[in-house]
């Protein structure tokens, strides 16, 4: 295919699907899309020259808006909630598909050359029809067959654990993302089995609801079980909790009886012996937009840690509850003992207990060292319906001395 057809291609379905799709106020990714859709399907029919047409091209483009499209409208449409999942696990499995082939682009590459330089073998062939199924496999994989949820112990084993806190068990949740009834219902068990587990402390992280006429019902499970913690149940909120509205989460959480941390600290005590619970709101950008300074998002966590920790006494043990983990470098020089953050989902990609994003510096799992320990978790929901070697999680910790 020459690059005239191709662009025309690409052109095409750009001012189709950009026209389909703006109705949903969302032009950014109106034209995001199909462009990536038309750079998957090039790099799909590459291998093989008889798929190379305008008709197929824009075929493929216009699919790829629409499954987008249907994504959308599992996310905002007034329909049922098993219409609304399974219109995002079709769309999400599609687009994913196309994200694999773009990631194989240097074998679908070396597949191409081969067939264009050694055009007498079937090998290049069978290559290219086995990368198209090992990329429905992945997809097929991480948003049909998703690993259930599942609880995470972390024994928090450091010399700076005072003797008199040793067994204290700590319960962390975070971005849970309700969206749909099943959310709810899902919601249901994952507190069953956080109150089954006995903690003393339950501490919420953020990213709570992101359909807010299922938080009534959501708020209402958690505080049905609330007086299950001899500690009680803390809070910080997360981006989507301020996206969805601040002050609506903020008087849902005091009607349960539920305080939310903002760069402040409590001074707790578990069998008479005292410690700190410290929180930090998220680091909005906007926040130098009314100050005039340019300060970045790291530097503005970091100021709220400071209000968080200013009075605090000296050397008593420290937890600290953040919803993003850019504040952890931080709080490890500011010798907080504990720091747990979410977020960051692990990119619902991982492998091996480790995300593989590799932007994220504090991305999942156990960061610092044995003073001063920090621990992302990837989330006990998801945003977008796709995750692999990421399960969702729900994190119990246990504070421990060493032998």
């Amino acid at each position: 295919m020459d690059f005239f057809r191709f662009s025309g291609g690409i052109l095409a379905g750009v001012v189709i699907l950009g026209a389909i799709l703006f109705s949903f106020s969302l032009p950014l990714f109106s034209l995001a899309i199909p462009v990536l859709g038309g750079l998957a399907l090039w790099f799909l029919v590459i291998p093989f020259p008889e798929l190379r047409t305008l008709s197929f091209l824009i075929f493929w483009m216009v699919l790829t808006g629409a499954m987008y499209g249907l994504y959308v409208i599992g996310s905002i449409a007034p329909i049922s909630s098993g219409l609304r999942v399974a219109a995002q696990n079709i769309s999400v499995f599609w687009l994913v598909f196309q994200g694999c082939i773009l990631v194989l682009t240097p074998a679908w590459l070396l597949i191409a050359f081969g067939r264009t330089k050694f055009p007498e073998g079937n090998i290049w062939l069978i290559l290219g029809t086995c990368l198209i199924l090992i990329s429905l496999g992945i997809a097929a994989r991480g948003t049909f067959f998703q690993d259930p949820w599942r609880i995470t112990q972390v024994k928090v084993v450091s010399p700076t654990v005072p003797e008199e806190l040793v067994g204290l068990r700590i319960a962390q949740v975070t971005d849970v993302h309700i969206i749909h009834r099943e959310d709810v219902r899902v919601w249901r068990d994952q507190l069953a089995a956080i109150q089954a587990e006995k903690p003393d402390i339950l501490l919420f992280t953020g990213d709570f609801v992101d359909n807010l006429h299922y938080l009534p019902k959501a708020m209402e499970e958690l505080e049905d079980i609330r007086k299950s913690f001899p500690l009680g149940v803390w809070a910080v909120l997360g981006n989507h909790d301020y996206f969805r509205g601040e002050a609506t989460f903020a008087e849902a959480f005091r009607e349960a009886g539920i305080p939310i941390l903002e760069n402040e600290h409590k001074e707790l005590s578990w069998q008479g012996t005292p410690f700190v619970l410290a929180g930090v709101r998220y680091p909005f950008l906007d926040d130098w937009q009314k100050t005039g300074a340019h300060t970045s998002s790291v530097e503005i966590a970091n100021r709220d840690l400071d209000h968080a920790l200013a009075g605090k006494p000296e050397g008593i043990y420290t937890i600290l509850a953040a919803h993003h983990p850019m504040v952890f470098e931080h709080a490890f020089k500011s010798e907080v003992n504990l720091s747990m953050a979410g977020h960051t989902h692990a990119w619902q990609v991982g492998w091996n207990g480790r995300s593989l994003n590799p932007f994220q510096k504090f991305a999942w799992g156990r960061y610092g060292d044995e003073n001063f320990w920090g621990y992302v978790s990837d989330g006990a929901g998801d945003w977008f319906p796709f995750r692999l070697g990421a399960p969702p999680e729900i994190v119990i910790y246990e504070l421990q001395r060493p032998n």
